[in-house]
């Protein structure tokens, strides 16, 4: 399954708990710079 996730989204945040409240592991592929203007929410994924 392929998820595009929006990082400035509202709902990314929320998905993120959901898969932690669900135990589901998944692999993010972060492209780009995002990991330069999005710091807080690739480390959010990295938890």
């Amino acid at each position: 399954m392929t998820l595009n996730i929006e990082y400035v989204s509202s709902c990314t945040k929320r998905f993120l708990e959901l898969l932690d409240e669900y135990n589901v592991h998944i692999t993010f592929f972060v492209t780009g710079e995002y990991h330069h203007y999005f710091p807080e929410i690739v480390a959010n994924i990295h938890e």
